[in-house]
């Protein structure tokens, strides 16, 4: 974080893709160990995706898998226990209970 402030053009350590269309939000849980990303396809105004990931040492995140989500998922936020993502479908208006691991 710190290098984004004071040198944002040499900031970005690796990209990933994301197994979707516009990415929208992303979330790391499980002690940073893991990473969501809402896939919104919010341009096709498709049904959107939530795609997991683990993050290793390497900078080569292993993807786990896909989860299907409402029209427009875009926020993500983690249950107090850290068990649980709540993913907002901002289009359908609803919020789904997505388990963090498989």
């Amino acid at each position: 974080p710190h290098r984004l402030e004071t040198d944002p053009d040499h900031a970005l350590l690796y990209a990933v893709a994301s197994h979707g269309a516009s990415p929208v939000g992303v979330r790391l849980y499980a002690a940073d160990r893991k990473l969501a990303v809402a896939n919104s396809d919010r341009f096709a105004h498709g049904p959107g995706m939530l795609a997991l990931f683990t993050l290793t040492s390497s900078h080569e995140p292993i993807f786990e898998r896909l989860v299907p989500a409402g029209s427009f998922p875009r926020n993500i936020t983690l249950s107090q226990d850290g068990q649980n993502l709540y993913l907002t479908n901002y289009i359908s208006r609803s919020v789904q209970v997505v388990p963090g691991s498989p």
